[in-house]
């Protein structure tokens, strides 16, 4: 996919697509063995929000500086480099595991490392979509992209749960490497332009930080999108990270049981990113954003509200196919009306909300679930996340009216 048609640029996508889609299953594959351990250790909810913090808690702190650094180095470079750290990560994972030393604190050091490494991973990965298709086809790509990464959250945890119940943790940490690696050869094969930027005076990490907050904070659209996802993200996302801890002590299931819910939930995902693939330009897009965040608030609500293990698998499509729809209509209507000189800093921000959120959140509810039990707190978050929708519908019309026009490029990309 390319906005010229050049093959060598569809080449690039395609061999980025297949390396992203070969790194997803891993990571997922990976995420549900850390999940599983995490509570086989210390079947502590609280540990669950600790562990998802250690991963996307680095995101809030680094993820503005993150944002500089992509703003001033080649993207493309940076992703080459944080994927080998990814590598790495993984393979220590499976070594410590499997010779016998591994404990919750080494666990939580891993992940803390994983975590500061995906602050540049993840808005590396978004400015190089972006830098492979354009602004005309970019909603298509990150449909794209989120459809590869939802059957990735399908898939992953299959073969996690799978290998899990059949060979133990070990060797779901030693699968995942090998899918990973994958990703991190099909980056030395793409072949991206630089972008041109114009001169500018080099100024301080902080003065640039600030310089990309007041940007952000400048444009009516970027910001409203922020403000729904933070709720979305703080209120309804933890329910991911807190799922090892509802399959065990909720619905009283093995591995297989926590693969099953995160499965269905990467099926309505899947089927969202390929719905959204299909369509074109960025009209309402932001009452779609709207509608999935009250829909799936109300399906997080029947979630929780029944205690069948089966009525909850059905319910975890509708919640999967909801996230990522408001997902993929804010991201486009965030991308398409940004500068490319403050992308890298839009994006970390966008990234700090999007994987920072559901780990505080988590923590927060995992922490008053050791009281209340896991289903109250959700309940409490799908509530106001159903509350902050409801009002984003009825006053849209206000959202929209504040929408900027797509911005010309200040640079060549």
């Amino acid at each position: 996919m390319s906005d010229s048609g050049n093959p060598t640029s569809d080449w690039n996508y395609r061999w980025y697509q297949i390396g992203n889609f070969s790194s997803s299953v891993g990571v997922w594959t990976q995420r549900t063995a850390i999940g599983w351990m995490t509570w086989d250790i210390t079947h502590s909810a609280t540990w669950l929000g600790i562990i998802a913090l250690a991963e996307t808690g680095p995101t809030i702190a680094l993820g503005l500086y993150a944002g500089v650094v992509l703003d001033r180095l080649n993207h493309l470079s940076v992703l080459r480099f944080t994927q080998f750290l990814t590598l790495l990560y993984s393979i220590a994972l499976f070594g410590i595991t499997y010779f016998g030393y591994m404990n919750i604190w080494i666990l939580a050091g891993l992940v803390l490392f994983r975590g500061m490494t995906f602050a540049f991973n993840r808005p590396a990965r978004q400015t190089v979509v972006y830098g492979l298709v354009g602004r005309e086809k970019l909603m298509q790509a990150l449909a794209q992209n989120a459809m590869i990464f939802q059957t990735s959250k399908f898939i992953g945890p299959a073969i996690g749960g799978a290998t899990l119940v059949a060979f133990g943790v070990t060797w779901t940490f030693a699968i995942a490497i090998g899918l990973i690696i994958i990703f991190t050869g099909a980056l030395r094969l793409l072949d991206i332009p630089p972008v041109t930027r114009k001169p500018r005076e080099r100024l301080s990490l902080v003065s640039e930080v600030a310089a990309g907050l007041r940007y952000v904070a400048a444009q009516p659209s970027v910001r409203n999108q922020f403000v729904l996802m933070s709720v979305v993200a703080l209120c309804a996302k933890p329910i991911t990270e807190l799922m090892p801890g509802f399959a065990a002590s909720e619905f009283h299931r093995a591995a297989s049981g926590l693969a099953w819910l995160l499965g269905c939930h990467g099926v309505g995902a899947s089927l969202a990113g390929m719905w959204m693939s299909f369509r074109f330009g960025t009209q309402s897009l932001l009452t779609m954003a709207c509608i999935s965040i009250v829909t799936m608030s109300t399906a997080l609500i029947m979630f929780v509200g029944f205690n069948s293990f089966v009525i909850a698998c059905m319910l975890m499509p509708f919640v999967g196919f909801f996230f990522v729809m408001m997902d993929i209509s804010s991201q486009t209507l965030v991308q398409s009306n940004i500068r490319s000189r403050f992308r890298g800093r839009t994006m970390s921000l966008y990234g700090m909300i999007a994987q920072g959120g559901p780990a505080v959140g988590a923590l927060a509810m995992g922490h008053i679930a050791e009281t209340t039990g896991l289903r109250w707190p959700v309940l409490g978050g799908a509530c106001i996340a159903l509350i902050a929708g409801c009002l984003a519908l009825i006053f849209r019309d206000w959202l929209s009216n504040t929408a900027v026009p797509v911005p010309e490029p200040d640079e060549k990309t």
